[in-house]
């Protein structure tokens, strides 16, 4: 019957949630266990292509603020915070696990300072900057305590108080970054929504990591790697596939695979031209790896995005990703104590890669253990309590608050306006 609808043909209905993306967290905090235990192990130090890639460069914090920009898009889209709850809902995510977590570096910091001076596998110079770095965050350590309590360590010039960003607790130096960006990311919509504004503002903004370099500078003032002026960038990119998600939810297969594509082809490009190639794909690598999560979250057919999502969907990687937020922050004082632990044994003179294996296994066994600590006693509770948060029912492990903002709205406010 030609004029008979086909009722019975299946229809491709979007999902409300990327599990791809706790995927990605997931890989992306494991994997900095890894680099820290490659640093701490002396592995980082040879130069090799393959030692580079998997051991240095921000690539894995870069993705992190990607998915913060992601997370803060999705809020943005589903509903109009007054200002004042959005910061509270932010600070009641971010700050109790980091406080246990910075209580817990400090107290280590003693073991940490005999890590570096008696190790064997530590070259002198690395020994020589890490241990002059802990003498001064011992000179001034009650202020190093005070601008970390408050999330705001990344804005301190070096001349007031030295190596703000990365003292006491290093990976904490993004988390900094993530807390400016929340206290402005309310605006960011008002300000890219509004016509007579944008132009302004995307003419404005590549412009912006230079003007402050240049007031502080007149100021005879510099600052860290930790300021939001110099990643703002990655949080944009995060809230724009946000709000274009319904967009590329709505592409014919042929034309998702050629946007997509063509994302991280070209990123892949723009770093194999560099001179140095290593350094360039480093530098592009996060753009490349989210572009082809979303290819893999998106497109149900293409083999290299069906094997994209196997990874990504990888059953332990839930579980994982439930405590990555915890994980983040306490695997580099966990990573100490395994190294202080085993010092002086026959382990010290195995080198640099058995040294790393050795740290990651026992050192990332130990944070995944106490982040899951950290989730049921501290996160869980702690957002229950500052944000009224009940655990959905019938859930047998309850969702990582802040990735339970990935639902994601199949039409979004701002979606009729592309």
């Amino acid at each position: 019957m030609h004029g008979a609808k086909a009722a019975d043909a299946p229809v491709a209905t979007p999902r409300s949630r990327l599990d791809e993306l706790d995927g990605l967290r997931a890989l992306m905090a494991l994997w900095l266990v890894l680099v820290h235990a490659g640093q701490l192990s002396g592995l980082a130090e040879f130069d090799h292509p393959l030692a580079r890639l998997l051991l240095t460069g921000q690539t894995r914090v870069h993705v992190f603020m990607m998915l913060s920009g992601f997370v803060i898009g999705v809020l943005l889209l589903r509903d109009q915070q007054r200002w004042t709850r959005f910061v509270r809902d932010r600070a009641a995510r971010l700050f109790p696990v980091f406080l246990v977590a910075l209580a817990l570096a400090v107290a280590i910091r003693p073991l940490q300072h005999q890590v570096y001076a008696d190790a064997l596998w530590i070259s002198q110079e690395m020994r020589e900057t890490v241990l002059d770095r802990i003498d001064l965050e011992t000179e001034s350590l009650r202020a190093h305590i005070l601008a970390h309590a408050l999330l705001l360590h990344g804005l301190v010039p070096e001349q007031w108080l030295p190596h703000s960003d990365i003292a006491l607790l290093g990976p904490a130096w993004s988390l900094s970054v993530i807390w400016q960006f929340y206290v402005v990311a309310m605006l960011l919509p008002l300000v890219f929504f509004r016509s007579r504004l944008a132009v302004v503002a995307w003419l404005a903004l590549p412009g912006l990591f230079p003007a402050v370099q240049l007031l502080a500078s007149l100021a005879e003032l510099s600052f860290g790697y930790a300021t939001l002026a110099e990643h703002l960038p990655l949080f944009l990119i995060g809230m724009a596939t946000a709000w274009l998600l319904p967009v590329l939810r709505g592409l014919p297969v042929p034309t998702l695979r050629a946007v997509l594509g063509a994302g991280w082809a070209v990123a892949a490009i723009a770093g194999l031209v560099e001179e140095d190639r290593v350094g360039g794909l480093l530098l592009w690598l996060p753009l490349i790896l989210w572009t082809l999560t979303f290819w893999a979250a998106l497109d149900r057919e293409a083999v290299l995005a069906r094997t994209g999502r196997a990874v990504l969907s990888f059953g332990l990687l839930k579980p994982v990703a439930v405590i990555s937020y915890g994980l983040f922050l306490v695997h580099v004082p966990m990573l100490n104590l395994v190294a202080w632990s085993l010092g002086g044994t026959a382990l010290e003179e195995a080198g640099p890669l058995a040294w790393c294996v050795v740290l990651t296994l026992l050192g990332g066994a130990l944070s995944l253990l106490l982040a899951a600590l950290l989730y049921r006693l501290v996160e869980l509770p702690a957002d229950r309590w500052l944000r009224g948060r009940r655990p959905q029912p019938g859930s047998a492990i309850p969702r990582q608050p802040e990735a339970m903002a990935l639902r994601i709205p199949v039409t979004g406010r701002f979606g009729r306006l592309f």
